[in-house]
């Protein structure tokens, strides 16, 4: 499925995060792990460098390019940032309309 992908995708991401940085909430990372904002693991830069990361994973795993940071994302409610499930939830989506991996 789609999303396991994702996740295992994010998971690998920052537990590399983690161990390079010795952010010891990336080294093992769930769900429910905070990532951006209020009492979120990543600063500015590391998030930054998180997405362009996925993105180009991504691309590699699905042959898209897809922009995680985009006005989309920066304008809802609740930030597809704040951890690892929403913004999982939002890459899929992301992919699933792009009409990527299907079939």
């Amino acid at each position: 499925m789609i999303r396991d992908r994702v996740q295992s995708i994010l998971i690998a991401a920052l537990r590399e995060i983690g161990e390079s940085s010795e952010i010891e909430g990336l080294q093992d990372p769930t769900s429910e792990t905070r990532l951006f904002g209020e009492e979120g693991l990543l600063g500015s830069l590391r998030m930054i460098n998180l997405v362009l990361e996925l993105e180009e994973t991504l691309f590699e795993e699905y042959g898209v390019n897809l922009v995680i940071a985009d006005e989309k994302a920066l304008s809802q409610k609740r930030s597809p940032f704040r951890d690892v499930g929403s913004l999982v939830d939002y890459i899929t989506g992301l992919i699933e309309e792009a009409d990527v991996g299907q079939g």
